[in-house]
């Protein structure tokens, strides 16, 4: 009687070792999980500080763009006034050419 209560009683540990055997796979697996979850959690911050770093640029290149569009404002302005004196010359010219025709008609009378 004595015998079959210690055999049940190893049977039973022989069981629960093959249970806690089974136990600490499934941890190691989870761990192996856990792992590869801290990996992409710094894979991820890293990845943060790149679309950080990204957005920097991208916000400098949206102010050049801005300074760009204004200096492109600034040089329509200049080409208006260019034209301007382009026409002007054009009228001087025009008004030198009387002024000398003129001069001409004086000194011939």
């Amino acid at each position: 009687m004595a015998d079959d209560k210690v055999l049940s009683n190893q049977e039973k540990i022989i069981s629960n070792q093959e249970k806690i055997l089974a136990n600490q796979k499934k941890i190691e697996g989870n761990q192996a999980k856990l792992d590869k979850l801290v990996a992409n959690q710094k894979a991820i911050i890293a990845n943060q500080d790149t679309i950080l770093t990204n957005q920097a640029k991208i916000d400098k290149l949206l102010k050049n763009q801005s300074s760009i569009v204004s200096n492109q404002e600034q040089i329509l302005a200049n080409q208006g006034k260019l034209d301007l004196i382009v026409s002007n010359q054009g009228e001087i010219k025009a008004n030198q050419d009387k002024i000398l025709s003129n001069q001409k008609k004086i000194m011939g009378k």
